[in-house]
């Protein structure tokens, strides 16, 4: 090998290093803004969406509501046919 690869092998090491603790410094800093999400959730509550509908992807034919903390990320699901006959209904008087 001649001591121009050489040098660019070791440039190239060095930039992968560099790049892992930049990673790691960053999946640190995401962890910390996770927790802060939950303790804000804890003190506050969940600020969740309004329902969606979704389907299922095991069962083509099944149906369920979904929503979203827009703090956390938490879901909350329901299969609640009462709701699920709600929510259809208001999607038809939509259309």
């Amino acid at each position: 090998m001649n001591e121009v690869t050489e040098k660019l092998l070791q440039l190239r090491e060095a930039k992968v290093r560099e790049l892992m603790r930049y990673q790691n410094m960053l999946e640190a800093v995401e962890c910390e803004l996770k927790s802060i999400d939950e303790q804000i959730c804890n003190v506050n509550g969940h600020n969740y969406t309004s329902w969606t509908l979704k389907q299922s992807p095991i069962l083509d034919k099944e149906c369920y509501l979904e929503r979203k903390c827009t703090v956390c990320g938490r879901r909350e699901i329901t299969d609640d046919q009462e709701m699920l006959n709600s929510y259809s209904v208001r999607l038809h008087s939509i259309k």
